[in-house]
């Protein structure tokens, strides 16, 4: 399809301007991954991912054709996903990572895609933990307490 083209191509261009930025940036310290290592890391999966595009949109039959909707029938979805990231930017620092995500992903998961209880309560916690243990334990680096760090402070 003309369109996977048009954005596997304009993705991949913006992978490399990033790649290509992200070499000026030390990618690892003494202490472990510094402020190159993430700008590096998401620009090859964005490079990746842009090609699996563009090699899908190789792959199909040329007469394969969709028309062109900008939105179709998940418009909805993309505005609640959209508000949701917005309010989850605006609350982060404030009420601090493992709250903000863990309100991002129970409205995502149970009144977004309408999951169950169960598998949102999960997910959510399995996230949580594995963030955390991938950030501050792992890499260490600290995450944002916001409304929890007299909470934390108390704990240590």
């Amino acid at each position: 399809m003309k369109k996977d083209y048009v954005s596997g191509s304009i993705l991949l261009f913006v992978a490399a301007v990033l790649f290509f930025q992200a070499q000026g940036l030390t990618v690892w310290a003494e202490t472990g991954p510094s402020e190159g290592f993430f700008p590096l890391v998401l620009s090859i999966l964005l490079g990746v991912l842009s090609a699996i595009i563009l090699l899908q949109a190789c792959s199909r039959p040329k007469g394969e054709t969709e028309p062109f909707r900008l939105f179709g029938a998940k418009r909805p979805k993309f505005f609640l996903y959209s508000g949701a990231f917005l309010a989850f930017a605006l609350i982060f620092f404030w009420m601090g990572y493992s709250l903000a995500v863990a309100v991002f992903l129970l409205f995502i998961l149970r009144f977004v895609e309408q999951q169950s209880w169960k598998t949102t309560v999960y997910v959510t916690v399995a996230s949580i933990i594995g963030s955390y243990i991938i950030f501050q334990v792992i890499f260490t680096i600290p995450l944002p307490e916001g409304v929890l760090t007299p909470l934390m402070q108390r704990l240590r």
